[in-house]
């Protein structure tokens, strides 16, 4: 059996080719037996129901899901009702665009990628996919186009309209990741914020530039990480203060504060209180 060529590659360097566009509608007739493909495979599913197996996970169909698939990934359609979707196959890489016609699918693991393409920026990638996103179906209809008329050029046409498809699922995917990080620093934060915190050493813990850290709070909370810290400590020290079981100087120190004057000045310039104004006394109940 020959090998394939492995790619390591960025998610920017990819130039992809399109040998294959389809609309493909199934009903409970289909057949749910293991197929496996030479090239890449990425459904987009429209309308229906019923269940896609890849590399033996399961999925229920959801309107606008897309499923990317690399090379030898074992896959099958379960279950389908009124299942609508179009299928693409391709490459990401134009070094086999000699090879025009679709590739029949095999039914066992016995075949060779044709490419093994490696992303070093997006790991997702390199194993089966799932992402849902919406309006990508003229994308899709202008690949049809091109396929079923076959006019000079439709093969650069077709992976041209890829290529934009594969741009928002790129985009999509980042900013799914980014958005998980700024949880996963959020919650860092509200578990640390008694500590000696600032911008540059949380940013250094996530391995981040402070300015871009700082960037990506403002993108996903409408905040900077300077003001969430800022408010998260005034009202932790609200609750300290209220529940009568600290001094001051205690609250103070808990929430992270150096010192108690520019505890109690941040405190009055968020609330409008000086800090033992709001000090709970049981004795003025």
């Amino acid at each position: 059996m020959e090998n394939s060529m492995e790619y390591c590659i960025l998610s920017d360097k990819i130039n992809p080719f399109v040998r294959y566009s389809g609309f493909v509608s199934i009903t409970d007739t289909f057949s749910n037996s293991l197929a496996y493909a030479r090239d890449c495979r990425l459904f987009y599913f429209l309308r229906g129901t019923g269940f896609f197996v890849a590399d033996d996970v399961e999925y229920r169909i959801q309107e606008n899901d897309v499923f990317l698939l690399p090379p030898m990934t074992s896959y099958t359609i379960r279950e389908p009702i009124c299942l609508e979707f179009y299928l693409i196959n391709f490459d990401y890489l134009s070094e086999n665009v000699d090879i025009e016609k679709a590739l029949p699918v095999l039914h066992s693991a016995n075949g060779t990628p044709l490419q093994n393409v490696i992303f070093q920026d997006i790991p997702e990638l390199n194993s089966p996919l799932r992402i849902n996103i919406a309006g990508l179906e003229p994308f899709f209809t202008k690949m049809i186009e091109q396929y079923v008329n076959k006019k000079k050029y439709y093969f650069r046409e077709m992976s041209a309209y890829f290529s934009l498809v594969i741009t928002q699922i790129f985009k999509k995917i980042n900013n799914d990741n980014l958005n998980n990080k700024v949880v996963e620093i959020k919650k860092y934060v509200d578990e640390h914020f008694s500590e000696n915190l600032s911008n540059k050493e949380i940013a250094e813990h996530f391995h981040y530039h402070p300015n871009y850290l700082n960037r990506l709070f403002v993108r996903y909370l409408g905040i900077s990480l300077h003001q969430y810290l800022l408010n998260l400590r005034i009202d932790k020290a609200v609750i300290m203060l209220q529940s009568g079981m600290y001094t001051v100087t205690q609250v103070a120190e808990k929430a992270g504060y150096k010192n108690i004057s520019q505890f109690s000045a941040h405190f009055k310039h968020a609330t409008g209180y000086c800090p033992s104004s709001i000090v709970y006394k049981k004795d003025s109940v």
